[in-house]
């Protein structure tokens, strides 16, 4: 795997970026939904204001740190390295995600229920959009939440052994930062992803990113077990 990341730096992250932008795109063209529950005049809260002003922070943070990443990864002059604002967006960044821990942790608990849209693969293997029982995050949402809070967690781990080694040619030096790498990549195509569910697949949720609302009809359809006393108007 060292030598895989080490040699191969720019097919690595062209792999992580490529692939799934292509998966995503035959994912459209073979399971494109035409659904709209958009309609009514009942909205619900999705977010409150700071989880959206945290949610277009994590957007921000996340490009900054792979803008700064890249040029850590392929720059080889030490004096024009992004080192310390890489280092300390993404430590807010982890800092974020565990106050968003602390915040929804019974909400990203996983429930009997969400063995039902795991066996379903939460409907995305299909052109219907089933109603399958989810809370206020469907288990896909949960699953993402958990594996980026633990890359976050294995980035700052490497990045601290990578710091502070004694001899950063040393063998393992070149393993750990090939580790980073690999988490910083797969973190990035999880995201690539993300995007792609929200926007295209569920676009009724790309609202929530500027208003904070959704559909009453899209709660009860694709969050039924999430009953919110939020309710407007």
């Amino acid at each position: 795997m060292t030598e895989i990341y080490a040699n191969n730096k720019i097919v690595v992250w062209l792999f992580f970026a490529i692939s799934p932008i292509c998966l995503c795109m035959l994912h459209f063209f073979f399971f494109r939904k035409q659904e709209s529950l958009t309609g009514g005049s009942e909205v619900v809260k999705r977010f409150n204001r700071a989880e959206l002003f945290f949610h277009w922070v994590k957007i921000i943070a996340f490009l900054i740190l792979v803008g700064s990443g890249l040029v850590l990864a392929f720059n080889a002059r030490e004096e024009s390295h992004p080192a310390l604002p890489h280092a300390l967006v993404g430590i807010g960044l982890l800092f974020i995600f565990i106050v968003y821990l602390i915040a929804w942790f019974k909400y990203v608990l996983f429930r009997n229920y969400d063995w039902i849209w795991f066996k379903n693969l939460g409907g995305y293997l299909s052109q219907e959009s089933p109603s399958l029982p989810a809370g206020r995050f469907n288990a896909g949402q949960k699953v993402f939440f958990w594996l980026i809070l633990l890359f976050l967690i294995g980035l700052l781990v490497t990045a601290i052994a990578m710091e502070h080694g004694e001899y950063p040619m040393a063998p393992w030096y070149a393993k750990v930062m090939s580790i980073h790498g690999f988490l910083a990549g797969l973190m990035t195509a999880m995201i690539i992803a993300h995007a792609y569910l929200s926007i295209l697949v569920n676009p009724n949720t790309i609202q929530v990113l500027f208003r904070g609302k959704i559909s009453r009809s899209y709660v009860e359809h694709h969050h039924p077990n999430w009953k919110p006393d939020n309710l407007l108007r």
